[in-house]
């Protein structure tokens, strides 16, 4: 508690920006599963965090303009959405299609141990990765 009994206001390191960033496989993705090929849409969130101003400055970023922080976000997006797809292949093979639709909590977690050390060579640290929706094409 702060002064006067108010609560203390959290600093975040989260630019608005990037506090809630929608992801998606913008076209559907073919994927091997155990018991056949298939194809797969899937939509998400994640947020990140400036972890190292001065790396993410390094990497083309201004963290003080709303602007560059949009078109980071961008970027970002894009390293996500090729983590994702890379989990979703390692573990597409090792099950039918309707158990790997019914585990994205699963390639959340993989998504997000993947695409983390990937972005923290920019400087940025991912706060959190949802799957919302997988399903499919």
């Amino acid at each position: 508690m702060g002064l006067f009994g108010r609560r203390k206001k959290t600093v975040s390191t989260a630019p608005e920006e990037w506090r809630e960033i929608r992801w998606e496989i913008s076209s559907p993705l073919m994927v091997q599963f155990s018991d056949g090929i298939g194809s797969i849409r899937a939509f998400g969130r994640f947020s990140c965090e400036i972890a190292d101003a001065a790396l993410l400055a390094e990497n083309g970023c201004d963290a003080h303009s709303s602007d560059s922080l949009k078109q980071f976000s961008n970027y970002l997006r894009d390293l996500v959405v090729r983590s994702f797809k890379n989990e979703l292949g390692a573990v597409s093979g090792s099950m039918t299609g309707n158990t790997l639709l019914g585990n994205s909590e699963l390639l959340s977690r993989a998504a997000m141990d993947g695409a983390s050390p990937v972005l923290a060579q920019k400087g940025v640290s991912l706060a959190g990765l949802t799957v919302d929706e997988l399903l499919k094409a």
